[in-house]
């Protein structure tokens, strides 16, 4: 039993806090004292959260700030379509994203970075003499260096339009054979590299 409510109120409060609210009717009297605490807390929790929150607008708005000087169009038109402001798609489409224009297919977070993978990247080379997606095996895409030695750690790290364009369109099937075959040959050239 939690002796005292917690001062965050994170995800695995908020499971235990569901699994004892739905065994309600069978709780022991420790439970139930937990159950109250936990509830005790999640609406402590909210109303820190929304101060916070009123905090921080009320600091933007002093500093001048606002909405697309920290978030780009791409973020900005999302949650319009997230909040049903406007119609569309969520998905970031022929928007910008690491340099790069296109359908973001992949994504995952490398060190300390989030990085994607727009479709059609792989088969963009560098510039006319170099016909490779990245300039070197060294410069590789480290989003691709991690996650696509092989089909499956690539498709981990797809949503699901990636998922459905990589298993179920013959372009996208053979779009992450190349991804995969070019990266696999760009870490047997860092292998042979680093053991010279």
């Amino acid at each position: 039993m939690a002796n005292k409510a917690p001062n965050v109120f994170t995800q695995e409060h908020e499971k235990k806090y569901q699994s004892l609210v739905a065994s309600f009717d069978e709780l022991s009297d420790d439970e139930l004292q937990e159950l109250l605490l936990l509830k005790k807390s999640k609406a402590a929790y909210s109303k820190f959260k929304e101060e916070q929150k009123e905090e921080v607008k009320s600091s933007l708005k002093d500093l001048g700030y606002s909405v697309v000087d920290l978030f780009s169009k791409a973020e900005v038109k999302a949650a319009a379509i997230h909040f049903k402001l406007i119609e569309g798609s969520t998905s970031v489409t022929n928007q910008t994203v690491n340099g790069e224009k296109g359908d973001v297919v992949a994504s995952h977070k490398v060190g300390e970075r989030k990085q994607n993978y727009t479709k059609g990247r792989i088969y963009k080379p560098t510039s006319e003499k170099n016909k490779q997606p990245y300039p070197s095996a060294d410069k590789w895409s480290p989003l691709l260096m991690e996650y696509a030695q092989s089909p499956k750690s690539f498709l981990a790290i797809c949503n699901e339009e990636g998922k459905k364009y990589f298993t179920e369109d013959e372009k996208g099937i053979a779009e992450l054979a190349k991804i995969v075959e070019l990266t696999q040959n760009a870490k047997r050239k860092l292998d042979l590299k680093a053991k010279a």
